[in-house]
């Protein structure tokens, strides 16, 4: 369903444009509605919504790296709040979104929920299902598929890769962002790994996970050596992108909401020690599949 590009259309935007959609969700009038619905404290309601701005802007980010410069049927596999589906849609993509529904009605269901009701005039189509479910004779074929950090909480792992190898069309892209469980961090609680048994590392950090179990119980301690069996098993070929280590750590020293986050972390001390001693930049040349996060492509042989 890819069309040609038509001349002079912009069919992706710039971040600067990006900033300019999201400035509607920054308003006093957007958190009182998330506050209404989800009886959440003010405060935390505020500091929830600029912790989802920052990263739907990172997110963007990596999006814009990825796709190609025309129409294209989309398909975003844990779509969150949505906005970068539909900011896409908004350009005139044909996208889907897909997130399975939750049934609380926490800060992040509430602000989903006033999202998707505020912009009714350009929603994409809401698949509320695992993607373990696509078939491409329900659903179709998409030019490109995107996930960002999703991957890491699917359940039914190797049936979701393969539906979703299933659904990318023949000439299609499927690029994706997640930890790489073969480095021994896990960057949800900020904490490394027992190397070989992550699963056992609960034990010797049951106050940190205990204090969020949820989040720890949805982890799937997917790897490298994982993603390329998947891929082998499906008739695709994977690419991994490197330098993408290099990436994250830096990103500590220009996003401060995400410094904050990881401010006790083993990637802080690797940031500080590595930038003390001006080797930071070695980091670019660690092998891609040993590295996290993991950015890797899907193709078709």
């Amino acid at each position: 369903m890819t069309e040609a590009p038509r001349k002079n259309k912009d069919w992706i935007g710039t971040e600067c444009e990006f900033d300019a959609f999201l400035e509607q969700y920054e308003s006093p009038q957007f958190a009182a509605a998330v506050h209404a619905v989800s009886g959440g404290d003010a405060e935390e309601v505020s500091a929830s919504l600029d912790r989802y701005l920052t990263e739907m802007r990172h997110g963007f980010a990596f999006v814009a790296e990825h796709l190609p410069r025309r129409r294209q049927r989309i398909l975003e596999v844990g779509a969150g709040l949505g906005l970068i589906s539909i900011y896409l849609q908004s350009k005139g993509h044909d996208v889907t979104a897909l997130e399975p529904g939750a049934p609380s009605f926490d800060i992040f269901e509430a602000t989903k929920s006033v999202i998707w009701d505020k912009k009714r005039a350009v929603l994409p189509r809401l698949l509320e299902r695992g993607a373990e479910t696509l078939d491409t004779e329900v659903d179709g074929t998409f030019d490109f598929i995107f996930s960002i950090n999703v991957i890491e909480h699917i359940a039914a792992l190797e049936d979701a890769i393969a539906a979703m190898i299933g659904v990318l069309a023949p000439e299609g892209l499927c690029v994706n962002t997640c930890p790489n469980y073969t480095f021994p961090y896990e960057p949800h609680y900020s904490i490394p790994l027992i190397p070989f048994a992550p699963r056992l590392s609960r034990r010797v950090f049951a106050n940190k996970i205990e204090a969020e179990p949820d989040v720890w119980e949805t982890l799937n301690f997917v790897t490298s050596a994982k993603v390329r069996r998947m891929a082998r098993d499906n008739g695709a070929v994977v690419t991994f992108q490197p330098g993408t280590l290099y990436d994250a750590v830096s990103r500590l020293g220009t996003d401060e909401a995400f410094a904050r986050r990881h401010r006790s972390g083993i990637v802080m001390a690797i940031y500080r020690a590595l930038s003390a001693t001006g080797l930071l930049g070695l980091l670019k040349f660690a092998p891609a599949r040993l590295v996290t996060p993991m950015v890797f492509t899907f193709r078709h042989r």
